[in-house]
């Protein structure tokens, strides 16, 4: 039945689906339970087997830088922060990207260890057109994986310039 036949229906005051429309074929329990439908079996030709064992994906250690530190002289300014692995296993921190800075870490974090990093060192900041950092690290099978954080900069009037204030983790971390 079509839109229209119903629309007609509609604006002379019937129902819009009488008893005769519906289909009152008599149904086997088997094909309930196969998900056959003799008529249909052109249409059944493309779906996907989902009785098969879906592909196990590696779940990502977490990595978060969990706080930060900023130390100023004059125009000049150091970002420490601590870098925090949730998870269990070891993985390599290979570098942090803040503040269109790159600093390579080359260096390992146990499970549920933290380590205090050099994050930038750099001029203050003079615009707030930056605010995401990444951190990329390998797991022990050779995953490389980035997690995005959100950076939050503060101003300070006396300079017209900005400081890094406070970093957080943007999930999901992605696979490179």
């Amino acid at each position: 039945m079509g839109f229209w036949s119903v629309a007609r229906r509609l604006l002379v005051g019937e129902p819009a689906f009488k008893d005769s429309d519906i289909d009152t074929r008599e149904v086997d329990e088997q094909e309930v339970i196969d998900g056959r439908d003799d008529d249909n079996q052109d249409e059944n030709i493309n779906e996907v087997d989902t009785s098969k064992e879906p592909a196990v994906e590696e779940t990502p250690p977490l990595i978060e830088i969990v706080s930060v530190n900023c130390h100023i002289d004059g125009d000049h300014m150091d970002v420490y922060g601590h870098i925090l692995n949730h998870s269990r296993e070891e993985v390599e921190l290979d570098k942090v990207v803040l503040l269109d800075q790159k600093k390579e870490l080359d260096n390992f974090l146990y499970g549920g260890e933290s380590r205090e990093y050099l994050l930038y060192s750099g001029p203050l900041w003079d615009s707030q057109t930056v605010r995401n950092s990444d951190v990329v690290y390998k797991t022990k099978e050779g995953n490389y994986w980035r997690a995005e954080h959100y950076v939050r900069l503060r101003y300070l009037s006396d300079t017209d310039k900005f400081i890094v204030d406070e970093i957080k983790l943007l999930p999901p971390v992605r696979n490179l």
